[in-house]
């Protein structure tokens, strides 16, 4: 039902793209990292690389959701009765990624998320392969909107700053190509 895919939608938006979704005390992410003992560290660095294993399970998750064969059976639903449409799902998706930094800063977790999650829409866009020109053209849609709302976040710190301009680069190099 559309309700138990918004539900679904927003667990995940709490659970695995929210601004404090992995915030965590310091000390327990100290704990991550492997002790050294003698010399075993030649071609690798000690640190837990944080950054890495978040974006790992958030792209495990963008996987799922943004699955050719997801996006296909959300368009071939709504004919048959499903009320949670693609334009849905997808502005859900997108405001539950972006919509609490709009008017602050955001910090590394999502940055990395959004850029990721950019990238994936892009693709979608731009497969010639896809067969679902709904999708495609909801993509493009979606990248446009966020362009739109990114470029009216007012100025914050340095690094949310850099993040969204990239972020606008990335989209306007991708339409604009």
């Amino acid at each position: 039902s559309a309700e138990d895919q918004r539900a679904a939608l927003a667990a995940l938006g709490t659970y695995a793209f929210a601004p404090d979704a992995f915030a965590a005390e310091a000390g327990v992410y100290a704990y991550l990292q492997d002790q050294r003992r003698g010399f075993g560290y030649f071609n690798e660095p000690e640190d837990p690389k944080i950054h890495a294993r978040v974006l790992g399970a958030q792209q495990r998750t963008l996987d799922h959701l943004l699955h050719p064969r997801v996006l296909q059976r959300l368009v071939d639903a709504s004919t048959y009765g499903n009320e949670y449409r693609i334009d849905t799902y997808l502005s859900e998706l997108t405001d539950a990624l972006f919509a609490e930094d709009l008017k602050g800063s955001v910090n590394t977790f999502r940055q990395q998320v959004q850029l990721e999650y950019v990238k994936r829409l892009i693709a979608v866009h731009a497969d010639e392969k896809m067969r679902n020109p709904v999708a495609q053209a909801m993509a493009f849609a979606t990248l446009n909107e966020i362009a739109k709302q990114l470029s009216a976040a007012p100025k914050s710190d340095g690094l949310t700053n850099a993040h969204r301009a990239h972020v606008l680069h990335v989209i306007d190099a991708a339409l604009n190509d």
